[in-house]
């Protein structure tokens, strides 16, 4: 991964995870942003990806009922 990633996900803590859509969302535990992490399948190969998440009450419900997985082509 790259520098970047692993500096936002250093400083995060997992607040849940869906395994159907391959995807998990954090909190940034300095500044309280969300984060959202995905994996896009290539066939053979697996791209993780993260993006600021929207500000909610519940992270976890968002994750589980908003969240959408990249397309898979």
């Amino acid at each position: 991964m790259g520098t970047a990633y692993d500096s936002v996900l250093a400083t995060s803590e997992m607040l849940g995870r869906n395994k159907v859509k391959w995807m998990s969302i954090y909190r940034c535990k300095v500044c309280g942003q969300l984060w959202a992490e995905g994996c896009y399948d290539r066939g053979q190969v697996y791209f993780y990806y993260l993006f600021p998440a929207p500000q909610t009450d519940d992270p976890v419900r968002w994750l589980n009922e908003e969240a959408k997985e990249l397309p898979p082509y």
